[in-house]
């Protein structure tokens, strides 16, 4: 009996990933680019980016004096910066008008991220940042291969085995995944993840 196995159900927002760690990413709902706003000339990135992306807001002027750079001056600005979910690395200035994200590891794959600039900055000449801005980005949703077709042969109780770009959690997996025997849409079977699936 031929099955095919389609896992539908599974998506970058059906399945939310796991860091390295134990810890679950909390989830991040998604914002518009901002739009024009007094002291920022541009946000990037934005959309669906590559793990290597880098988080930069440029201004319309200069936040601190070039010669301050690299000074503990940079501290009081850069707090005005925020990622969420909060990921290892640090903003700095790259020039006095540029304030970018140095993360310490790529992004992790299947997920969405805010950057945050609180109100308050001002320019060194003209401008301020009267209100928050935020923003989203994310990375590329959850892509599954090795998944069986209609030609593997598969008995009543098949064993369908694949494999996923990023760690999948265990409960939303068991939540989205599915099966449907021939493709009938009305016929879905929920698939059971044994307990020591890895």
């Amino acid at each position: 009996m031929a099955f095919a196995a389609l896992l539908a159900a599974l998506s970058a927002a059906g399945c939310v990933t796991r860091p390295a760690g134990p810890e679950r990413l909390p989830a991040v709902a998604p914002l518009p680019s901002p739009g024009p706003q007094s002291l920022i000339a541009s946000t990037s990135p934005a959309g669906t980016v590559s793990a290597l992306a880098q988080v930069r807001v440029v201004f319309t002027d200069d936040l601190i004096p070039l010669e301050r750079l690299e000074s503990p001056d940079e501290d009081a600005i850069l707090a005005h910066f925020s990622l969420s979910p909060a990921l290892p690395g640090r903003f700095r200035f790259l020039t006095p008008r540029m304030v970018a994200f140095e993360a310490d590891r790529a992004w992790p794959g299947a997920t969405r991220i805010r950057v945050s600039v609180a109100k308050g900055l001002r320019g060194v000449h003209r401008g301020s940042l009267d209100a928050d801005l935020a923003w989203t980005f994310s990375t590329g949703g959850v892509a599954l291969a090795d998944l069986p077709d209609d030609l593997t042969p598969s008995d009543l109780s098949p064993k369908i085995r694949f494999s996923a770009n990023v760690a999948l959690d265990r409960a939303s997996l068991e939540a989205h995944a599915f099966a449907r025997p021939g493709g009938d849409r009305s016929g879905e079977i929920a698939l059971v993840v044994p307990p020591d699936t890895a």
